[in-house]
């Protein structure tokens, strides 16, 4: 551990990256497992992090849902 990582007390068991706090961590790991727990409630597509989930354009979601409206 190098005086630039002494803060940083959470460590990645698969990589060695440290992280300043587990939150981190956590959403640093799911780069590892592939894992994507935030799912768009539109067109279901996961994210491995909720800030990655940006709202697509209304014109996007209409090609999807167009053919599912009566």
């Amino acid at each position: 551990m190098t005086s630039s990582t002494l803060h940083l007390k959470y460590t990645c068991g698969i990589c060695g990256l440290y992280c300043r706090d587990n939150f981190n961590l956590g959403a640093h790991i799911r780069t590892h497992t592939g894992e994507k727990p935030f799912k768009c409630s539109i067109c279901g597509k996961g994210f491995a992090k909720k800030s990655n989930m940006k709202p697509k354009p209304v014109k996007v979601y209409l090609l999807i849902l167009r053919p599912l409206l009566p």
